[in-house]
């Protein structure tokens, strides 16, 4: 997805869903119908292909498209801008996080829809809108560099004792510094977790 990513934004360009492991690739995004915080605007993965070369179980090889083997493709394209209009929404319930983000949904100017539940009574329901512009007086946050914040952990501190949203523009050109913010180890436990791997026994051959 990474590789992806690179390729389209040196013409201006980013697939419409990017999926937040830079390691997935489209061909697995595609098998997978991977969805992601846009998908709510440009629904899964494998609806935003325009073609994909098939193999079929009789080894024939076939192209899926609008016009040929529609019934295997949709097709959708997209642009990209340079930073991501982010708000944070506070919610102190689950079921009025469920219903803020049924709310988002609905909105055409939004591009993302994400949320975070980091307890039950603190929810965080996360819109983006692409903009090429940024008030002068914003901060521009980044979230890929070794000295940045881990993203859930930016979000929390910004959304623990504040309850008014919050806005802050986040660098998209590379794209990479907003889509992949989860992808920083494990997602979000890896902060949380110890791995303990059982010793191996050495052996030797002569």
């Amino acid at each position: 997805m990474d590789q992806l990513v690179e390729a389209t934004i040196k013409h201006g360009l980013i697939p419409p869903v990017v999926m937040e492991f830079p390691g997935i690739t489209a061909g697995g995004g595609f098998a997978g119908a991977g969805d992601e915080s846009s998908s709510f605007k440009y629904r899964y993965f494998n609806e935003i292909v325009n073609s994909v070369e098939i193999v079929l179980g009789n080894e024939d090889i076939v192209i899926a498209s609008k016009k040929h083997n529609q019934d295997l493709l949709h097709g959708i394209s997209g642009a990209a801008k340079e930073y991501v209009k982010t708000t944070y929404y506070r919610l102190r319930s689950i079921p009025e996080a469920i219903e803020q983000i049924r709310e988002e949904t609905l909105s055409p100017e939004l591009d993302y829809v994400d949320s975070i539940l980091f307890s039950k009574q603190h929810g965080i329901v996360i819109t983006g809108c692409l903009t090429d512009d940024i008030p002068a007086t914003a901060h521009e946050q980044r979230f890929s560099n070794g000295h940045d914040p881990w993203y859930y952990l930016h979000v929390e501190e910004q959304t623990l004792t504040n309850v008014d949203p919050v806005e802050e523009y986040i660098r998209s050109t590379p794209v990479t510094y907003c889509r992949y913010g989860y992808a920083r180890y494990a997602k979000l436990v890896s902060p949380h977790c110890i791995l303990t791997f059982p010793k191996q026994k050495r052996t030797t051959r002569n």
